[in-house]
């Protein structure tokens, strides 16, 4: 969700408040509101995920719960979803449930391959790097990409050598590009590093200084 272009924000663990309002729906439905085990006294129930979503230039809030699909055959499990839902409904917000079959596992996979570079601030070899310097390295690492002469794993290591950068810089750095979307690849394929990976686009800011190399 965090890298998607059409998702504005993202809140989790969302309360569904007032409770009173969950406990009158459980009241309408004959079920039983959840409580602390411990007091019994009622709990306020929580959805996983509000997500604000830009749809035809407008920002819509959609309800999303996740739970794997094996744990839907719980009675009482889908019995607080039946709260949650009717919630939801009265609310006039999009509520849906997400199992482990509508997320895509390659996609996810990359995402997560690259997630932890969006910040380079926080990677040691490269917090006395200069932004200038930053966007030389990156010019210089795009530009043997787009040449697809090298795998992913030999443009960095060439990066590395041509500007002295202690190992690993060259993929961290690749890994921040995609993750910025300074570059865009196929995130339906397996990301492999020792493949040679076409660049589908490249950011504008980046592409007029590759093009003027």
């Amino acid at each position: 969700m965090e890298y998607s272009d059409s998702i504005i924000d993202i809140r989790e663990q969302y309360p569904l408040l007032p409770i009173e309002e969950t406990l009158l729906i459980a009241k309408e439905l004959g079920i039983k509101h959840p409580r602390d085990p411990r007091t019994q006294e009622p709990v306020v129930m929580t959805t996983d995920f509000i997500v604000s979503v830009l749809k035809d230039g407008q920002h819509v809030d959609v309800a999303r719960t996740l739970k794997y699909k094996d744990d839907l055959v719980n009675e009482r499990l889908l019995e607080k979803f039946e709260i949650e839902r009717v919630y939801w409904e009265r609310q006039g917000v999009n509520w849906g449930i997400v199992t482990e079959n509508e997320v895509p596992k390659t996609i996810a996979t990359n995402i997560a391959f690259v997630h932890g570079y969006a910040d380079l601030s926080y990677i040691e070899d490269f917090q006395d790097i200069k932004e200038s310097e930053l966007d030389e390295f990156s010019v210089y690492l795009i530009g043997n990409l787009l040449s697809e002469e090298m795998t992913v794993r030999e443009c960095a290591q060439q990066i590395e050598m041509v500007y002295g950068l202690s190992a690993g810089c060259g993929l961290t750095l690749f890994k921040h590009l995609i993750i910025t979307k300074a570059i865009e690849i196929n995130l339906k394929d397996k990301l492999d590093v020792n493949q040679i990976i076409s660049i589908k686009a490249v950011r504008t800011d980046f592409s007029e200084k590759v093009t003027a190399i």
